[in-house]
């Protein structure tokens, strides 16, 4: 808490970068959103900015203290001090030196360590700590079915969206190429399980292009093909047509 305390006071004085907002043409005041892996709020602050209500998913003790300063006297923020995954329980996760790659997923960082993808920044993974593991339907059950879901946790995306069964209008979810390309193509497959979606294209050239499931996966394959180290997110749009 001490902690948090004082980079919350940091923030004051600095602040924190802003995410762009050129993905969320979506987002409508009066939205409901799950801020999945909200760590610092940085996203949170933009989706209350533009008029959602949120609901922050965070189980790391230090980001969820430090949500707690940051939107103390913001109600259309909630914090909620949970990891989301397959099933409800107690999971080990490996904390990071820096807090935005802690993750639940030993392969996660096995492999990111194996290709070096964040040698610049020498993280270290160097202890763990027990934390409470929800599922999103349980939450849509408490809290009611989203608008959209962000899902932002470090190589955990196809336990998050395992937990998932049905339909959200929007969902966003963290890509890891190549090292994590078969958990891309899971998360895909799962979504398209509980409903018919389009997909914002991955090509470099297609612009804001809505594709199906199978092309999406077709250039997450060439993504890998090149053997160049890929991150983002994909936004998966419900096609009610």
């Amino acid at each position: 808490m001490i902690r948090a305390g004082w980079e919350y006071f940091k923030f004051l004085v600095r602040g924190l970068p802003i995410p762009p907002d050129k993905d969320f043409a979506f987002l409508k005041p009066g939205m409901l959103i799950f801020d999945v892996g909200a760590n610092m709020g940085n996203y949170t602050a933009l989706f209350a900015k533009r008029g959602a209500k949120v609901i922050a998913f965070e189980p790391q003790p230090f980001c969820f203290d430090f949500i707690g300063f940051r939107f103390m006297f913001n109600r259309k923020v909630k914090r909620v001090q949970a990891a989301l995954g397959e099933r409800e329980s107690q999971m080990e996760m490996t904390i990071s030196t820096a807090h935005t790659l802690s993750s639940l997923n030993p392969e996660w960082i096995r492999k990111v360590n194996e290709s070096e993808r964040f040698r610049q920044h020498g993280p270290k993974w160097d202890r763990k700590i027990a934390v409470a593991v929800t599922t999103l339907d349980k939450a849509i059950q408490k809290y009611g079915t989203p608008d959209y879901i962000k899902i932002d946790v470090e190589g955990f995306e196809k336990s998050v969206l395992s937990g998932l069964t049905q339909p959200v209008k929007t969902v966003s979810f963290e890509f890891t190429l190549p090292e994590l390309k078969a958990d891309a193509l899971f998360c895909v497959d799962q979504l398209s399980k509980t409903g018919n979606y389009r997909y914002v294209s991955l090509s470099t050239t297609a612009g804001r292009t809505l594709v199906d499931s199978a092309t999406l996966k077709q250039e997450i394959e060439a993504i890998c093909a090149t053997g160049e180290l890929s991150n983002g997110d994909i936004f998966a749009h419900l096609d009610n047509g």
